[in-house]
Order: C-alpha cells, then structure tokens, then sequence
C-alpha cells in the first residue's frame, strides 16, 4: 500500500505524459482507432445488457441447460469411441469347463454371431493364456454402408442372443485404432480357426490385408 501510494504515482508523473502534446504515427492511430471502436461496442452492447435484463438472465439459463445436456449425451472415456468396422469379445467359462465344452460353445456363439445380417465374418478359438476355459471372438462388420447401424447397436443387438449361454460370461467391445494397456487392441491373430489363411486375413486391418496378398502372391 505504501509503493502504490508513493512511489507508483511518482513514476506514473515522471514517464506518463500528456497526450495532447505527443504526435504518433499512422500505426499509433490506426490502433488507436480500432481500441476506440471495441471500447464503443463493449459500450453499447453493456448499455443494452443492464436495459433488458430479462432477455439476458433467460438466455443464461438456456446456456447452463444446454451445458448440462451436453455433459450427459457427449460420450465420456480415456479415448474417444470409434466404430472401425470391428468387434472383439472375449468368452470366460467356469473355472473346471474342458477344452472340448469350450470350443462346442465358442462354435454356439460362432454360428449366432454369424447369423446377424451387419457381420461379414467371425473367427473365434478356444483356449489362450494358459487357460482352457477362456475364449477370443473376432466380429469383421460389413461396410457401413451396407449394414446401416453403427457397432454399439449391432452389440445390442447381439447382447440378447447370447445371454442363452448361462455357462459363459462375454465381454464384447468395440475395436479401437488405439487402446490402454488394460485394453490391449488386437490388429490380427495367426491362432484362429479358419479354412484357409487368406480368410484369417481378409477379415484383419488393410495393413494385414496387404501383406497377406504379398504372401499369397510369393505362395503363387
């Protein structure tokens, strides 16, 4: 309090001086000018504000309503949902299930998932991990513009099917191009049933898809 009082108006009357006897250039005054015109416009839009409070207040509450219904619609995760034309889900089974029970039902599973008209294809295997009791299943889409539904709703969809397996738990979700350590994406497998390993590769990313056709080719 002491400098603002002293010393502060001392160096304000030693440097400050009077404007009226200053000359500034066309830059000075062209800046000049244009703080004067946002000065002017802060003015009058405030002079409207204070003269019609109502409209103001009603529009701040549509403003907080509208934030709070984005906040509830907007989805919410580390990274953001995609639909990149795959599913991945992994099957569980009770602890003393066989390799021979597992893979009857993965095959269940298989054959209903198949069935749905947006799935171009599935590959599905029993065991991994050192377990017997644990299965992967891999959901190729059709193209978006076939299948006109999006990933989540073709889970949905299949969620209901599949809750008849009472021996298994699923865990579906939909394949990111990017994942957390807790959620590992899969581009592509080798240890997959399939007839032949072009179909194992046809239902992968573009960049398997690819090196799979050299392979192909090199095979030829």
């Amino acid at each position: 309090m002491v400098i603002s009082l002293t010393t502060t108006p001392m160096m304000c009357a030693y440097l400050l001086k009077d404007e009226k006897t200053v000359k500034h250039g066309r830059a000075y005054q062209l800046s000049e000018r244009g703080f004067t015109w946002v000065h002017g416009a802060y003015s009058r839009s405030l002079t409207w504000v204070l003269k019609h409070p109502g409209p103001v207040l009603t529009l701040l509450l549509l403003t907080i309503a509208l934030n709070f219904y984005l906040i509830v619609i907007i989805p919410k995760g580390f990274f953001p949902q995609q639909d990149t034309g795959a599913i991945t889900g992994s099957v569980r089974g009770p602890q003393d299930a066989s390799f021979p029970v597992m893979n009857n039902s993965i095959l269940q599973i298989e054959k209903v998932i198949k069935a749905d008209p947006a799935v171009d294809n599935v590959i599905a295997y029993t065991g991994g991990n050192g377990s017997s009791n644990g299965g992967f299943v891999y959901i190729a889409l059709k193209p978006l513009d076939e299948r006109k539904v999006g990933a989540p709703e073709i889970i949905n969809r299949l969620r209901p099917k599949l809750n008849g397996f009472r021996l298994l738990r699923r865990f579906s979700r939909r394949r990111r191009t990017c994942a957390s350590e807790g959620d590992r994406a899969m581009p592509c497998t080798n240890t997959q049933f399939s007839p032949t390993t072009w179909q194992i590769c046809r239902t992968g990313d573009q960049s398997c898809l690819r090196e799979c056709r050299s392979f192909k080719a090199s095979r030829m």
